[in-house]
């Protein structure tokens, strides 16, 4: 059901966005669906997101591409762990945080490392998690900036991985 829902979530995300002009000067202006890609100069490295995002920087007047993850809470009980995170945190249903605020908003370690991996295979420095319910409507949505220290630091953690666990000449 998750991928049945990636769209109407995504798209609901960027209405409601927009709407309200919840990022303060971006425009989403659409969702793109892309396939498995590997880095450029680190084909081992793979990666396939729900959706790019052209995004209009409307205070520097360009376009940015940010990556959209969707996540979707099916069950009561998902969904109201969400949203009891999301009232503990007295956070609003959208947010955009630096990437060491990300544990705090970001409650499962593994959507943490999913959207670090998407910044990195990528390049992108904004990745966005989506959460929706059943119906295809948004429960929160943050918005990560990634620094290039981190992403740094991620591919040298990642170049370290393949020297040592992989065979030589991939």
């Amino acid at each position: 059901m998750g991928h049945k829902l990636e769209l109407p979530v995504g798209k609901n995300w960027m209405r409601e966005a927009n709407e309200r002009n919840l990022f303060s000067s971006y425009k989403i202006i659409s969702l793109h669906k892309v396939g498995l890609v590997s880095k450029k100069g680190s084909p081992w490295a793979k990666d396939s997101i729900d959706f790019l995002a052209s995004v209009l920087d409307e205070s520097e007047n360009e376009i940015q591409i940010w990556g959209v993850e969707i996540k979707s809470r099916v069950k009561i009980s998902t969904i109201n762990k969400e949203k009891e995170n999301m009232k503990k945190l007295r956070r609003k249903k959208h947010e955009m945080i630096c990437d060491n605020q990300v544990a705090k908003f970001v409650a499962d370690r593994n959507e943490r490392y999913q959207l670090l991996h998407h910044s990195f295979v990528y390049g992108l420095k904004r990745v966005a998690l989506v959460v929706g319910d059943k119906g295809g409507n948004v429960i929160s949505a943050t918005v990560v900036n990634f620094s290039n220290n981190l992403q740094n630091c991620y591919e040298k953690m990642t170049d370290e991985i393949k020297k040592h666990c992989f065979r030589v000449g991939l």
